[in-house]
Parts: C-alpha cells; sequence; structure tokens
C-alpha cells in the first residue's frame, strides 16, 4: 500500500518534509510518497468574517448539507477565503492524472487553504484514495510543530477512508464527545487536543478497522500514530529526558524513548553543522578564515560530485560574512529545521547559537553524541 502527499506550494517546504520523515520513520506495510508538489489555485468557497455570511458559487459544494462545521474559538478567526472539498479533491485528483498513480494508492492534498467547514482533513466518499489535510493553523490548538499533527492527520485519513463508506456512516460513528479516539469529531477544533495526546482508537471502531482493513496495514498504521503520540509528548517537553544525536552524512537523528526523530539537512547544512559541534567553545564569524580548511574537507566530502575549485569557491563565500549573509542564513534555516523536528524548547541544545560579535555554538553535551 503507498500513500502519496502532495504539497501546494505555499505549505512550508520544510514541514512538508519533516511530515514526510516523521511517516517514513516507522518501517511497515504502508509506503510514503513525497516530493510531490501542484500549484496553487484561487478558491471557490469564501467565509466572512462571523462564518455566518456563506458566499458559495453555485458548483462549489457537494457534501451532505446536513455535515457540521468544525468551529475555531471566535478571538481566532479571520477572514480568509475558503476551499470546497470538491475542489481539494480534484487538485489531489489532478496529481494523479498527472503522474499516473494507480488508483488503489492514496493520494492526499497537504495545504495551507482553509476548506468550506473547516476540517482537518477528509477523504472523497466517491473516490475514498482522495483526500486533503490542512496544513494551517495548527498552532491555535497544540504546542508543537505543524509536521506532528499534519502526520497524524494523514494515518487518521487514510484509516477513516477504509473505515467509512458514506457520508452517513461517517455521521453515524464519529464521537460527537470527545472520548480520545481516532473518530473523535472535534466540533470545537481545540479538542483535538486530546485524541493526539491518545493517539487511540476505541473498542467500536477497531472492530469496524478489522473487518474493512488487511491486519498488516493496520498493525502499521497504528505503529505510526502511537510513535507521533511519543514524540509529540517529547517535542511538548511532556517527557524530560536526555536526548542521544547521531549525525550520516545527509540526517541529524534524535535518539530516545520516543523512537527517532530525523532531520534531514543539506550538504551545506551538514557541512556547517558539523563544523560547529567539532569545536565545543565556538567560532566567532570573524574568525571563520581560520577553520577554512577544515570546512571545505567537510563539504568535499559531503559534495564528491562538485569539483574541488567550485567546493572551495563556494566555502570562501560563507566564511566572508563582513560582505555575504549567507553563513547566518544558512544557520537560521538549520534552527528551523531542528526547531522543526523538535520542537523549540528541546531543540536549544542542538542549535547553532550566539549574540552577535560572540561566538557561536552548539551547546549539547559532547558525551551524548553517537559516533
Amino acid at each position: 500500500m503507498k500513500i502519496n502527499l502532495i504539497r501546494d506550494r505555499n505549505v512550508d517546504q520544510e514541514v512538508y518534509a519533516q511530515v514526510v520523515d516523521l511517516l517514513q520513520s516507522t518501517p511497515g506495510a504502508i509506503q510514503f510518497k513525497g516530493e510531490l508538489i501542484i500549484d496553487e489555485e484561487e478558491p471557490e468557497v469564501q467565509f466572512s468574517l462571523s462564518f455566518k455570511n456563506k458566499i458559495i458559487s453555485e458548483n462549489s459544494a457537494d457534501i451532505k448539507s446536513s455535515a457540521k462545521e468544525q468551529q475555531i474559538p471566535q478571538a481566532s478567526m479571520a477572514y480568509k477565503p475558503r476551499f470546497s472539498w470538491r475542489k481539494l479533491f480534484e487538485r489531489s485528483n489532478k496529481v494523479r492524472l498527472t503522474k499516473s498513480i494507480p488508483e488503489l494508492e492514496a493520494s492526499y492534498l497537504i495545504t495551507d487553504k482553509e476548506n468550506e467547514l473547516n476540517y482537518f482533513s477528509a477523504f472523497d466518499v466517491n473516490q475514498p484514495s482522495n483526500g486533503f489535510i490542512q496544513a494551517s493553523d495548527w498552532d491555535l490548538f497544540i504546542d508543537s510543530p505543524a509536521a506532528y499533527p499534519i502526520a497524524y492527520e494523514v494515518i487518521a485519513t487514510f484509516l477513516q477512508s477504509h473505515m467509512f463508506k458514506s457520508m452517513e456512516e461517517v455521521e453515524q460513528n464519529t464521537h460527537q464527545k470527545p472520548i480520545g479516539c481516532m473518530n473523535d469529531f472535534c466540533q470545537d477544533k481545540s479538542q483535538v487536543l486530546l485524541k493526539l495526546r491518545t493517539a487511540d482508537i476505541c473498542k467500536n471502531c477497531m472492530g469496524i478497522l478489522k473487518e474493512r482493513i488487511e491486519p498488516s496495514i493496520l498493525k502499521h498504521a497504528i505503529a505510526l500514530m502511537e510513535s507521533l503520540r511519543l514524540k509529540m509528548k517529547f517535542v511538548q517537553n511532556i517527557d524530560d529526558e536526555q536526548t542521544l544525536l547521531k549525525i550520516t552524512n545527509k540526517q541529524l537523528q534524535f535518539m530516545g524513548n520516543f523512537g527517532t526523530i530525523t532531520i534531514s539537512l543539506a550538504p551545506m547544512e551538514m557541512a556547517i553543522y558539523k563544523l560547529f559541534l567539532n569545536h565545543k567553545e565556538g567560532i566567532r564569524f570573524a574568525d571563520l578564515i581560520d577553520y577554512k580548511d577544515e570546512f571545505l574537507n567537510y563539504y568535499r566530502t559531503l559534495s564528491p560530485n562538485l569539483t574541488y575549485d567550485a567546493c572551495l569557491n563556494t566555502i570562501t563565500k560563507y566564511i566572508r560574512t563582513f560582505e555575504d549573509n549567507s553563513m547566518s542564513e544558512r544557520i537560521s534555516k538549520i534552527r528551523k529545521k531542528i526547531e522543526g523536528g523538535l520542537g523549540k524548547e528541546q531543540a536549544k541544545p542542538f542549535i547553532i547559537a550566539g549574540a552577535n560579535a560572540e561566538p557561536k555554538r552548539i551547546e549539547v553535551d559532547r558525551n551524548f553524541l553517537i559516533k
């Protein structure tokens, strides 16, 4: 079974990459494919600030009119255009047709756009292998990098697409009062925190899933949800534990009781990270010239297809910080990636940080590095 993850261009590329990494980190019967992108389009549905005056084009909505809307706190409301479900499903299907994705493979659009009923995610009952996941506004409901709840919704949507065969079944089997199950409706969207923290499936819902989905696929989906639950507890600083760091050519791998959180870095980013990690005392930008040979060696090793001269010219630009901001920009991007995977608090020991004109350093205790 394969799930194809499609990114709207306005969705943060690093968030999308982290979603893919999270879902690929637990091996099993489900395969996840990223690197699929679709261009932006104009919405067909717009809601006013109060959400009461709905401006809907004639062909915008094809869901049951009785379906309930999920709501966010009034204080958080702002005017935003919304897409119809039909339009979001069409966008997902467009990529399916363009890329010749087989009918049995799932394709989910990860989008920053609001949708007509304000759902976190939904699948198309007329073509259950298509669906969408909302990537925006998660900061209103959960103190966690957005990649974690987005990844959870990918799994939940996949399971629901096999569990429910119609909108009637969806309405009959979702829990109007939250019980910590995947199928809690969460009409007040802030209630989503409960099911994200439990990552559970109630007995009745599990019974339906066991009848309608292959055991190996269900087992993998449940393992993924549990993995996400543990990682979300960690990034929310609920579990206080020491994290180990292992570095490969392309990845930072953070290990603990939560499992492994993987963060991919580009060759230049990894070369910079290795340089600062190797100098516990830190390095001032003004002194980077003194580390030119070491920096060059890291970058050449990580970029075997580049010539010596190409590597030298590139790192020379990075160490000339008095005339180029490339080093500051890359360090900022590395920080954003690490915070996106670990959360801001848990990321602090692992980011490159320091005051202006002072040494920049990585604070982590080197005893917790895995060679």
